[in-house]
């Protein structure tokens, strides 16, 4: 039962059981870890108490050869909002199970499970004609009468809901993160997308005809960058190979960089230290003919990854409808109207005709089909990594 806590929950918890285990569940008692010390679950918080309630009955259960059923009231009582989502979510895959469930709610984290076996009712007082107070129960199809009954939780479930998966998704990259980096032996360079990996690790063996220096990882996102990127800077120390966040130079990239505005740079670089000798991120470089029609223009183009190549590549991807582009869309407004405006076309018009695509952004489900094209380029289609790689090899290899 403690690992089934400890995994559960995050409590190192350690029974205390009594000599007398005629009186198990009356005495039962845990012992939790909180830094180094030991400390009775009595004197713990009443949301951590409340989480072992569930662990301890299922235990019992498991142990019976009794079928049990369980009366449960609001379990989501001294919890916030996350631990809510996971104690229902465990309800649902773990504890019942072997046991049949009753409970009452005013939480999104519970009125919102679905599924098999999963049955929801509305309960709530009313009067009948003949003035006689009742309870109603009306089984629940959908949420919103139940948003409506509750007040605020009409304005928060939907997001809070929504922020609770992307917490949980960034969690579970940070684990996957945290493995490959404890493994490596050489830099560690993550990056936004799979088609990012694949274009770098072609990039230097074009430019350098060998095994990089260094390792290119998918992260999964710009936002799950600045994650493992910012749970490394709150480190106590950190003494493992270099590790670098590499952004692509575009809106969610510069985003994700400019959490870290506050870092000193990396000498000759745009770079940022995060943690000194170890820890750095930084976006591609924009390429010099990029770099004046963007001053010409100005605008700041985006750089995705897939925008380092001469622009005859690209164009010659999007005739062939390998890379796809889509118009940027924007709504124009005052006080009368509101109209739909294609920002592609007015941006089309500062720039030169072989670069309209920078005004247009790439469609994520055609990066792998053009990553897969670009292998058969020459070595001068390529030039516009030789900074970055430089760049890379003297944050990682310094005295080189």
């Amino acid at each position: 039962m403690s690992e089934k806590v400890m995994t559960g929950i995050g409590v190192d918890s350690s029974i205390q059981v009594p000599k007398d285990l005629r009186d198990l569940f009356s005495a039962l008692d845990f012992s939790t870890k909180y830094s180094t010390y030991d400390v009775p679950l009595q004197k713990r918080g009443d949301g951590i108490q409340a989480r072992h309630i569930p662990f301890i009955l299922d235990f019992i259960a498991r142990h019976s050869k009794k079928h049990h059923i369980w009366a449960y009231e609001e379990p989501e009582n001294s919890l916030e909002m996350g631990k809510a989502f996971d104690l229902a979510a465990q309800f649902k895959q773990d504890f019942s199970q072997d046991n049949q469930i009753y409970l009452t709610t005013h939480s999104p984290a519970f009125y919102d499970l679905a599924g098999e076996h999963v049955n929801k009712w509305m309960i709530f007082p009313q009067t009948n004609e003949d003035g006689i107070l009742m309870t109603d129960a009306r089984p629940l199809n959908e949420h919103h009468p139940v948003d409506e009954a509750m007040g605020i939780a009409s304005l928060i479930s939907d997001r809070a809901k929504e922020l609770y998966h992307e917490i949980s998704e960034l969690s579970q990259a940070k684990i996957d993160l945290d493995s490959q980096v404890a493994a490596a032996t050489r830099p560690q360079v993550f990056v936004e997308g799979p088609s990012d990996k694949i274009i770098l690790d072609m990039a230097y063996n074009k430019l350098f005809n060998g095994e990089c220096f260094c390792e290119f990882h998918p992260a999964g996102g710009a936002s799950k960058i600045t994650s493992y990127m910012k749970s490394l800077k709150d480190l106590i120390s950190y003494d493992g190979v270099p590790v670098i966040g590499l952004y692509d130079n575009d809106s969610a990239g510069r985003e994700g960089f400019n959490r870290f505005a506050n870092m000193h740079n990396v000498s000759g670089s745009g770079f940022k230290i995060i943690k000194k000798d170890r820890v750095y991120c930084g976006k591609l470089p924009i390429p010099s003919e990029l770099q004046q029609i963007s001053e010409a223009a100005g605008i700041q183009v985006p750089l995705p990854i897939e925008f380092m190549f001469p622009a005859s590549v690209i164009n010659d991807a999007i005739a062939a409808g390998v890379l796809v582009v889509e118009d940027r869309m924007t709504c124009l407004r005052d006080d009368e109207f509101s109209i739909p405006a294609n920002l592609s076309d007015v941006l089309s018009e500062r720039l030169p005709e072989t670069h309209s695509y920078l005004a247009r952004k790439v469609n994520d489900g055609s990066k792998m089909a053009f990553a897969a094209t670009v292998e058969t380029l020459d070595i001068e289609h390529w030039s516009a990594f030789t900074e970055l790689f430089e760049t890379l090899l003297g944050i990682c290899d310094p005295h080189d």
